[in-house]
């Protein structure tokens, strides 16, 4: 698939990951056969959203924040930190995830 075809199968998902402006709002997606919930946890008018992913369906959480700002066209850029604040980070192509309608 080109570069060009890539931007145009996934500009549903990456404009709807970037509408996640009002607090408290959510957008699920599958991602190689997982679900995720994408969350606005948070927005300021200085900073923008604080959006976080996380497993669909999970009790305990284990989820990652989203870094909108280091997100390409081609992948969202996830990132977490640990106790002894080593940061692990997670690059999920758009061409790997589809929008769960019906939520």
């Amino acid at each position: 698939m080109t570069y060009t075809a890539q931007l145009k199968a996934t500009l549903n998902i990456r404009e709807a990951i970037a509408n996640l402006i009002e607090e408290d709002t959510e957008l699920r997606i599958k991602y190689k056969d997982l679900d995720y919930i994408i969350r606005c946890y948070s927005y300021d008018e200085d900073y923008g959203a604080s959006i976080s992913i996380e497993k669909a369906d999970e009790l305990i959480y284990d989820g990652m924040n989203v870094r909108l700002s280091s997100s390409k066209k081609t992948y969202l850029h996830m990132y977490s930190y640990d106790m002894m604040s080593q940061q692990t980070s997670y690059k999920m192509r758009y061409t790997d995830m589809e929008l769960v309608e019906g939520e």
